[in-house]
């Protein structure tokens, strides 16, 4: 490869965050922290079950790459899943929700 080459590389990723994170804070800080806490192990779980990679956790957001696109959707679909089972419905009965924004890119 000459130095005029570049070597492009197809990412699918995945960044999602809590919802009204601040407004769940105010109410109970110590309790947000550890929910989240859950929330990004279940995440980063099905994130490396699905082969992606977890590129970082800044605050209530996880970020996360992946070779096909397929396996993004198929992590977001799984967690929704997920967030129906009574292991999660804790989420939902406390007021969090989940958004999630993908990209594809090079």
């Amino acid at each position: 490869m000459t130095a005029q080459e570049v070597k492009r590389k197809l990412t699918a990723i995945l960044s999602a965050d809590a919802k009204g994170y601040s407004r769940l804070m105010q109410k109970d800080e110590v309790g947000t922290i550890q929910t989240l806490n859950t929330y990004k192990e279940v995440m980063a779980n099905l994130i490396r079950h699905y082969y992606g990679r977890v590129v970082g956790a800044p605050g209530d957001n996880v970020l996360a790459e992946f070779a096909s696109v397929v396996m993004r959707l198929s992590v977001l679909s799984r967690f929704k899943k997920n967030l129906r089972l009574e292991m999660l419905s804790y989420l939902r009965t406390a007021g969090w929700s989940f958004a999630s924004v993908s990209t594809l890119g090079m």
